[in-house]
């Protein structure tokens, strides 16, 4: 079920008189989500309410925080029972996107790949309750092939199906990750850099990594790729006890199933994406 803005508003102060804070301001919106800025008794919060029940889509990303080591991630104080808000700790500072804008591209990545070192050595409760993400791409992909036989043998899409396929059986080790590691996810706090907006899911560690190599890949050219993947792949791929070219191979799975599903049936048959096509050469298969 959906939420409109206006059931979002009146779920906002429900809950706020219910948990016993105050609502200052809504401060952003994604498209899972509303968050406001609150205040409790002894400080600020922030308080996200879902625009889906069910932590639209995210209610894993709350076990993943819960279960980081102090000063990892943001902290949550509490969430409803039907997971549709979630009350966390206010962080103060810019996301790491902030240190890419400014030309500090050597400390963003060097930054990513000690947070997500964290979380590669953290050990996590309960693995199960998180989604094999490689699995269920492989079940888009097959899914998409039946429905709709253009997109069946586009050649990109043979490409992206056959490396999820070498992905999935030369995985040795699958982790718990954040699952959408990238730049604007990481805060940039006076204590260090630390996680938000997690998926919460379960992969190949390289798979963690595979966004940041590239992103945000569209303020360079296809044929820019390769220097900027010599440039942070080797940090990056050190951080997970992974390669560059794993996390070039699944840069270019992510992208590929990205853009496959993306596209409409009429337009994906005759269309390459360039960096899709460089990704999938750089990627050796």
């Amino acid at each position: 079920m959906k939420l409109d803005e206006t059931t979002i508003d009146a779920a906002a102060n429900r809950i706020a008189r219910r948990w016993k804070v105050r609502v200052l301001a809504p401060v952003a919106e994604t498209h899972r989500a509303y968050v406001f800025k609150v205040e409790r008794d002894n400080g600020l919060a922030a308080l996200k309410i879902y625009k889906r029940l069910g932590s639209g889509g995210e209610g894993s990303g709350v076990y993943f925080l819960r279960d980081l080591p102090p000063g990892i991630g943001v902290q949550v104080y509490r969430s409803s029972m039907l997971r549709s808000a979630v009350l966390m700790e206010w962080l103060e500072g810019d996301t790491l996107d902030r240190l890419i804008i400014d030309g500090q591209e050597t400390r963003a990545v060097a930054l990513t790949a000690q947070i997500a070192n964290a979380v590669y050595a953290t050990k996590f409760r309960f693995p199960a309750v998180y989604q094999r993400v490689a699995l269920r791409m492989r079940r888009d992909l097959i899914s998409l092939a039946k429905s709709s036989p253009s997109k069946s043998k586009h050649p990109e899409m043979q490409r992206v199906k056959t490396l999820l396929d070498h992905l999935i059986k030369t995985t040795t080790n699958e982790h718990v990750i954040h699952g959408d590691l990238i730049f604007s996810n990481i805060m940039l706090t006076q204590e260090g850099p630390r996680l938000i907006d997690p998926k919460g899911l379960r992969c190949d560690p390289a798979f963690e990594m595979a966004k940041t190599l590239i992103s945000p890949y569209s303020t360079i050219s296809a044929a820019s790729l390769p220097e900027r993947i010599a440039i942070r792949g080797p940090v990056l791929a050190k951080a997970v006890k992974s390669s560059t070219q794993r996390l070039t191979q699944w840069a270019a799975v992510i992208l590929g199933h990205t853009i496959i599903n993306g596209k409409s049936r009429d337009s994906i048959e005759n269309s390459k994406d360039p960096y899709l096509t460089k990704l999938l050469d750089l990627s050796g298969e």
